[in-house]
């Protein structure tokens, strides 16, 4: 293939030879922008394959790694480096770079010039997720990516397991747009596969969402952003795709709190899109999403987002304070202090001694406080939540005091 055309390396695709091209170029870049002894091959001719091959077969993979040297020494460097980001083959590299030139050029031919009285030295504002997806569908962008030779399974479905079965046409972009409004997947299996046996297109919803959303398409998408965006800087343009685009296809969600949640610990797409759709509506930043979340406490939770008890648990955890564990002090130090949420009217407690109401076994619930004859003083803050019941499970004695909204808890002895 090399011998037919003068830019024969670019048509090796899907191959060990074009892994191989790709290792040699990566080892290139690296050689530009690290210092190593030996020359820019000295990372090829380590390789213990070196060791092992018969002479002759160790020239052909040298000359290889020549023919990739010199394609790499006539590229601009530039574009050699924006190659190296992609971490696909060179063939698809040069594909996705050519679609981001040309998304680049749509994104600032379609933009106003100056949006906001924006300079060029200030940060690019990135456009809203339906924007982004929008222009690349339009651009035919999620077609190119598919025909990639790096994409290992199609995107399909079929009417029946085996047999004479009949391909079902499924829209990808409506898929797409689906998914990431957070739909949950029964009701994706039966949107997209309606007249299919209920086992049958819910597997195949979960094969194809696992094997293109998840995977295969989000790191391609995040390349082409990326070299999109590489464009739009050398542009000077004042807006950008958005950057976490492929994260929200990766997850299946639309806002930016929905993305920090699923990766902070929750496993629910749709408890995470639920809280991230209402945080975005609220202003409230991935920031201060714990605090927020937190002022909810458990009751508010249970009547915003309807959580499962596994998703109940996970909210507990994600509120939880980073610092030392309050079992952990209690039986270093003896004693804890926290602040408690009271009851309106909890200026008409005297102060003194506290139990707990809490469930010792089934769904969590919020943890109170109540005086010696269970009436209601206030209950504990959420991100105390998980500490408390892992002291209150230990089964070491406790004494409890409440003054104000201030609680004190002891680690009891055997007279107490």
């Amino acid at each position: 293939m090399i011998a037919r055309s003068a830019d024969g390396l670019m048509d090796i695709s899907n191959t060990i030879a074009s892994d191989f091209i790709s290792y040699v170029w990566l080892a290139l870049d690296i050689h530009d922008h690290l210092t190593f002894n030996g020359g820019p091959l000295h990372a090829v001719h380590q390789l213990l394959a070196m060791d092992q091959l018969s002479d002759e077969d160790k020239a052909r993979w040298q000359r290889l790694a020549q023919h990739t040297q010199r394609r790499y020494d006539a590229t601009p460097p530039g574009v050699r480096r924006r190659w190296t980001t992609t971490g696909t083959s060179l063939p698809s590299a040069r594909a996705l770079d050519e679609l981001a030139r040309r998304l680049a050029e749509r994104v600032q031919r379609d933009s106003d010039p100056d949006p906001f009285g924006m300079s060029s030295a200030q940060a690019p504002i990135p456009l809203s997720l339906e924007s982004t997806f929008r222009i690349l569908d339009q651009e035919g962008a999620f077609q190119t990516l598919l025909s990639l030779p790096e994409r290992e399974k199609p995107w399909a479905f079929y009417n029946q397991r085996r047999g004479r079965r009949q391909e079902i046409q499924v829209n990808l972009s409506t898929a797409m747009r689906e998914w990431i409004a957070g739909t949950p997947i029964p009701e994706l299996a039966h949107r997209w596969l309606p007249e299919v046996a209920v086992d049958w297109r819910l597997e195949q919803t979960v094969k194809n969402i696992s094997q293109i959303f998840e995977h295969y398409l989000s790191w391609t998408l995040g390349a082409l952003v990326h070299l999109t965006n590489d464009h739009l800087a050398k542009l000077d343009a004042t807006v950008q795709l958005r950057p976490n685009a492929p994260w929200c296809l990766r997850y299946g969600v639309d806002t930016e709190q929905a993305l920090h949640l699923l990766t902070s610990g929750l496993h629910s797409r749709t408890l995470a899109h639920a809280i991230g759709r209402r945080a975005n509506a609220e202003l409230i930043t991935t920031s201060g999403i714990r605090s927020w979340l937190a002022n909810q406490h458990i009751t508010g939770w249970r009547e915003r987002y309807r959580p499962s008890d596994l998703g109940l648990e996970d909210l507990i955890e994600y509120v939880r304070g980073h610092g030392r564990s309050l079992l952990s002090r209690l039986l270093a130090d003896g004693s804890i202090e926290l602040n408690i949420m009271p009851r309106e009217d909890a200026w008409l407690w005297p102060g003194g001694v506290v139990n707990f109401d809490w469930a010792e076994s089934g769904p969590a619930r919020a943890i109170t406080v109540v005086d010696g004859n269970g009436t209601l003083l206030g209950q504990v803050r959420a991100e105390h939540h998980a500490d408390l019941t892992a002291i209150l499970r230990s089964g070491v004695p406790l004494a409890a005091h409440l003054e104000d909204a201030r609680l004190r808890i002891i680690r009891a002895g055997p007279d107490d």
